[in-house]
């Protein structure tokens, strides 16, 4: 493990390091910067990307150089939306056959992991479908982040949680633009779902 962790691991991750970091510094515009940090985050779900994304912006936050609300948004979003997708379609939507027995208990842990601020929950979603999952994500977390620009909030620690909340400058703003960050992940999640069902039913017949 330790021979993995040097020789691949550890190269991997600063290359990935320094490209995001060079991309972010070459980039004119807080909204461009904003947005690949967001969808860089994420990308893959506590994986490599979504790691050296963090690593870039906590090196940005501590100079005070950018702040961390982008990362947090893309940490957050994934899990969250699509959590709440499978709420939302339990409660509201009902729409048949999108999400089996084992993805609507993954929804609910998925939704949990998000308030604690663990991306990790939306994995499952991602393996099954990853060409739903991921660009919904990405855009979802984007629209977010570049609303939060927007609405000039900042935050300057690593604490995704809902407890760093008072430690956010905006609250009001932040929590919106996160609401439309989710809100878009879930409600394509629903729509798209439902329509690939209902094109593989009608194509039996």
């Amino acid at each position: 493990m330790y021979l993995l962790n040097l020789y691949i691991f550890e190269p991997v991750g600063d290359g990935l390091n320094n490209v995001l970091f060079n991309l972010i510094s070459q980039s004119s515009g807080t909204y461009v910067v904003a947005i690949i940090i967001a969808m860089a985050t994420a990308f893959d779900m506590g994986g490599p990307v979504n790691k050296a994304a963090f690593a870039v912006t906590m090196a940005l936050a501590a100079n005070r150089s950018f702040p961390m609300t982008s990362n947090i948004l893309g940490a957050i979003i994934p899990p969250l939306g699509i959590g709440m997708a499978v709420i939302l379609n339990q409660y509201i939507f009902k729409k048949k056959n999108i999400y089996d027995e084992m993805l609507e208990a993954a929804g609910y842990t998925s939704f949990i992991s998000g308030i604690i601020g663990i991306s990790e929950g939306a994995i499952p979603f991602a393996l099954k479908n990853p060409l739903i999952t991921i660009p919904l994500n990405l855009v979802g977390s984007a629209i977010a982040a570049v609303l939060a620009t927007i609405f000039r909030v900042e935050i300057w620690f690593p604490i995704p949680q809902f407890w760093g909340w008072p430690l956010i400058e905006g609250l009001f703003p932040y929590l919106i633009s996160l609401l439309v960050g989710v809100l878009f992940v879930a409600i394509g999640n629903i729509l798209i779902r439902d329509y690939l069902a209902n094109k593989k039913r009608s194509s039996r017949y």
